[in-house]
């Protein structure tokens, strides 16, 4: 039904975009990939380089939304207590797949270094 002049007339534009406006909310299934992520790695699930990168390649994918969403809202004046406490979360989660990810290939490195070495003898 669309809006009738008069009642254009009656609002202001700002009661118009409140009344409008929809806050970015992490979607069911990105809040279901997160809990997988840290599941995997509380039960230390993880034990290859490229699952690690995929994570960390989709937490950074969905950080990337949420920053964008939270400067929208901030540019509108709204809220972002929600989104930034998601935001800081997944940051934690980020956190620990690239420390998992670096002990992975210092460990790599470590392991080709005795392998040169024991060629060596």
């Amino acid at each position: 039904m669309p809006l009738t002049e008069d009642y254009l007339k009656s609002v202001s534009e700002s009661q118009l975009k409140d009344r409008a406006y929809i806050p970015y909310e992490l979607e069911r299934h990105e809040r279901a990939s997160i809990e997988e992520i840290r599941r995997c790695i509380k039960l230390k699930k993880y034990k290859d380089k490229e699952t690690l990168k995929e994570s960390l390649d989709f937490i950074e994918t969905l950080s990337n939304k949420m920053n964008i969403a939270i400067q929208n809202q901030k540019k509108d004046n709204k809220t972002t207590w929600e989104l930034e406490a998601d935001l800081n979360d997944l940051k934690k989660v980020f956190d620990q797949l690239n420390n998992m990810l670096t002990t992975f290939e210092t460990n790599e490195v470590d392991a080709s270094v005795r392998k040169a070495n024991y060629k060596r003898r």
